[in-house]
C-alpha cells in the first residue's frame, strides 16, 4: 500500500508540473503581479515557523495553503485570524471546513486585506485635497478534498477576487490551486505539494497583472517524540513567478498537545527573517479550542503580530 501510495504522489506531481511548466521557470519579475496580499501568512501557527506549513496545514486554514490537507478535518473545523499589517493595513481570514464522507471533506474561506480611510494628497495638494479614499481587496475561496488511497489525498481550490484600490477603481479575477498530500503512518511524516493562483489577469490602466502564481512543495517530521512532548520540523520550497525560490524552515515544540511553542527562518528573502509564536488549546464545554499568537520580524520594517482562534468539532 505504501508502495502504491508512493507512485500516485510521484504521478501527481508529474501532473502539477505539467499543468504549468512556467511557474517554475527562471523569470524574475517582481512587482509584475497583482494580489499581493496573497503572500501574506494568515495563520499564526505558519507564521511563527516561518511560513513553512504545505504539508502542516490543518482545519479551516488549508483552504489556504494547500486543500488536500482538509483531509485532516475530523467532522468540522472553523477558525478566524487577524494580522496587523504594514502601514496601519490588516489582513482578516474566516474558513470552515466539512467532512462531507469518510474520504471527503468541503471547506470555504473568506481573507479580506484592507485600510482605513486615507487623504488623497498630491503634489501640488500635500495637505490634502478633501478627497479621501481606501484599499478593500476581498478573497473568496471553495475548496474540496479527496482521499485516493489512505495515505494520499488531493484537493481544490477555486477562489473569487474583488479588488478594488480607488473610488471606481475595482476589478475582479478567478484563480484556482491544485494540491496533493502524503502522510505517512512514520513519526507523521507529510509531504506536500501545491500550485497556487492559477488564475485569470487583472487590467489597471490598460496593463494586464497576472496573479501571483506559487509552486510551493514541503516536508514535515516529528523528530522526537515522547508520551507527553513532540518536536515538530518542516522545510517549505516556495518558486513565485516574480521571483527566486525561497526556502522556509520552521518548529514547533508541543506539551501534552496543549501548549505549544514555535519559531521559524525564512531565507533567500528581502525582508522576513526569523519568526516565533506561541499555541495554546483548551478545552470549553465539548469542544476544543484553539489560540494561536505570532510575530514576524522584518528588518528595518519590524514587527509583524498575528493572532488566531480555531476550534473543531
Amino acid at each position: 500500500m505504501i508502495r502504491t501510495s508512493f507512485f500516485k504522489v510521484f504521478n501527481l506531481i508529474v501532473v502539477l508540473l505539467l499543468v504549468e511548466p512556467e511557474s517554475i521557470g527562471a523569470f524574475e519579475t517582481p512587482g509584475s503581479s497583482t494580489a499581493q496580499f496573497l503572500k501574506i501568512a494568515v495563520s499564526p501557527r505558519a507564521a511563527a515557523m516561518g511560513n513553512s506549513y504545505v504539508s502542516l496545514a490543518n482545519g479551516a486554514e488549508a483552504v489556504y495553503y494547500n486543500a488536500a490537507a482538509l483531509i485532516r478535518v475530523k467532522r468540522g473545523s472553523m477558525i478566524t485570524n487577524h494580522s496587523e499589517w504594514f502601514a496601519d493595513t490588516n489582513l482578516e481570514y474566516i474558513g470552515g471546513a466539512y467532512r462531507l464522507t469518510s474520504s471527503s471533506v468541503l471547506g470555504m474561506a473568506v481573507t479580506s486585506f484592507y485600510t482605513d480611510q486615507m487623504e488623497v494628497r498630491t503634489p501640488l495638494q500635500p495637505d490634502g485635497t478633501g478627497e479621501t479614499f481606501s484599499v478593500n481587496h476581498y478573497r473568496i475561496a471553495g475548496s474540496f478534498a479527496k482521499s485516493l488511497t489512505d495515505r494520499v489525498s488531493f484537493g481544490m481550490t477555486l477562489s473569487y477576487f474583488h479588488l478594488k484600490i480607488f473610488s471606481g477603481v475595482k476589478e475582479q479575477a478567478y484563480s484556482s490551486d491544485i494540491a496533493v498530500l502524503y502522510q505517512s503512518g512514520f513519526r507523521e511524516f507529510s509531504f506536500g505539494i501545491v500550485l497556487a493562483n492559477v488564475g485569470s489577469s487583472i487590467t489597471y490602466l490598460d496593463k494586464d497583472y497576472p496573479m501571483p502564481l506559487n509552486f510551493n512543495f514541503g516536508l514535515s517530521i516529528n523528530a522526537i517524540e515522547t508520551s507527553s512532548q513532540a518536536l515538530k520540523l518542516s522545510l517549505t520550497g516556495m518558486k513565485p513567478s516574480g521571483g527566486a525560490t525561497m526556502m522556509h524552515s520552521g518548529f514547533e515544540w508541543s506539551f501534552s498537545e496543549q501548549f505549544f511553542i514555535r519559531g521559524g527562518y525564512r531565507f533567500n528573502h528581502d525582508l522576513a527573517s526569523y519568526s516565533g509564536g506561541a499555541g495554546l488549546n483548551v478545552i470549553l464545554g465539548s469542544r476544543q479550542f484553539s489560540f494561536d499568537y505570532s510575530l514576524s520580524e522584518f528588518r528595518e520594517f519590524g514587527i509583524i503580530n498575528r493572532f488566531g482562534i480555531s476550534t473543531g468539532f
